[in-house]
């Protein structure tokens, strides 16, 4: 590629970490690294004890992707807490200790990474003589991080990838921090809104909430773009028709089941009971498999096993299979999560199978409705009923929508179109 670029991005979890948070960074990578750019990516040490078994290793196996890997400084045992008499004194005393030393939240895992990340990515810049710098959060320090680092080289072209909200969101203690503490982390992200070159969302609605806490808009300079979630079409496993059992309604769900999802849960069990009783042959004639590591709803479907059953975690693979032979698929949405689109809701897209939305209505299930991707439970007596008939009999049709829009190839142009 005659107009090959070299990027430093930085992601505290990149791969071979097995968090979640390195996902959407590494597919960006290999991505970027096939159309021939080099990539450098800085990222921390995985947590003591941990498997190096990222579902996403493979995709950075490129030699055009380089990791570098630092030591965390923040302490584990805040951040993976461990039950015991000595482990909570421990607990109690970092904890104190993060409190003493840090004005804003303290349950920032990128606290105290600071002088590592600016050793390293110094060294970088200078030797590969780097241009553009994308970084992921949360953490949402490294924001903060990148803004003192772009104030340092002003002729860096740096990015930051929202993947949540920060002094707007529910993660890293912010629902709860004092007025003392909130302000100084809207200070240090009005501090990052004012010297980024961009700041990039995974929604649209994102683009809005993020700039809309912002505590002064006329001072911002940073440009807001959307460049959403995708799905990678090289996992892709082809749809074979005949292989569906058309006579029952095979539905699948995989991701976490949040506890605020509990009263849709539990509207849906009245549902199930109800109908077990009043339509039986309705009742009989779908299967859901919830795939899921939240272990407190282990008991919660007991009476209706022979039509919900909760499994583990299955690897993504092995999830993308269930999809490609199953009728049709679940998106579940609190009320803190119903504007986001999820990756599962991306990698559904290729199947073209009917999305059956259970949750907080919002932007996601706006965008079901209105692209007839699916249906939208309001009143499970009328809605998930008819759902479960129409996908049976073969009647649901869906609208003129072109997911190849949301692929990975695609959504990454618009990521490339930000470097200089």
């Amino acid at each position: 590629m005659s107009n090959s670029k070299t990027l430093l991005f930085v992601c505290y979890d990149f791969p071979p970490n097995r968090d979640i948070g390195g996902r959407r960074t590494a597919k960006f990578a290999k991505a970027l690294a096939k159309k021939g750019h080099q990539i450098h990516v800085i990222k921390a040490d995985p947590i003591e004890g941990q498997t190096l078994d990222s579902l996403w290793s493979k995709d950075v196996e490129d030699p055009k992707i380089k990791i570098y890997s630092l030591p965390r400084h923040y302490p584990q045992i805040v951040s993976h807490p461990k039950s015991g008499l000595l482990n909570s004194l421990l607990y109690r005393f970092h904890y104190k200790n993060l409190l003493r030393k840090h004005n804003g939240s303290v349950y920032d895992h990128s606290l105290n990474w600071e002088n590592e990340l600016k050793k390293k990515s110094t060294e970088l810049i200078q030797q590969f003589n780097i241009k553009n710098v994308f970084i992921s959060g949360p953490p949402f320090n490294l924001f903060y991080y990148g803004a003192k680092m772009k104030e340092r080289n002003p002729d860096l072209n740096v990015m930051v990838d929202y993947r949540d909200p920060w002094v707007t969101g529910v993660i890293f203690g912010f629902t709860s921090l004092s007025p003392e503490r909130m302000k100084f982390e809207k200070e240090k992200q009005q501090f990052v809104f004012e010297k980024v070159d961009h700041v990039v969302t995974t929604e649209i609605s994102l683009v809005n909430e993020i700039r809309d806490s912002s505590l002064n808009k006329e001072l911002i300079t940073a440009n807001f773009t959307n460049v959403t979630h995708f799905f990678d079409e090289d996992e892709q496993i082809s749809r074979d028709e005949n292989s569906i059992n058309k006579d029952k309604v095979s539905l699948v769900y995989g991701g976490n089941l949040y506890p605020k999802l509990r009263p849709n849960l539990e509207k849906f069990r009245d549902y199930l009971t109800e109908l077990k009783k009043t339509d039986s042959e309705t009742y009989h004639s779908f299967n859901l498999e919830i795939h899921t590591q939240e272990r407190q709803y282990d008991s919660f479907f007991d009476d209706h096993k022979e039509v919900v059953q909760l499994k583990g975690l299955i690897p993504n693979h092995e999830m993308k299979k269930k999809l490609a032979n199953s009728s049709g698929t679940l998106i579940l949405l609190a009320q803190d999560n119903r504007h986001f689109r999820t990756t599962k809701f991306f990698e559904a897209l290729p199947f073209e199978i009917p999305i059956i939305f259970m949750g907080v209505h919002g932007e996601v299930s706006k965008f079901i409705s209105d692209k007839k991707l699916g249906y939208v439970i309001d009143d499970f007596n009328v809605d998930f009923t008819k759902a479960i008939k129409e996908i049976k009999a073969g009647k649901f049709e869906r609208g003129d929508f072109d997911y190849k829009d949301f692929s990975l190839n695609k959504v990454v142009n618009k990521l490339e179109a930000l470097f200089v």
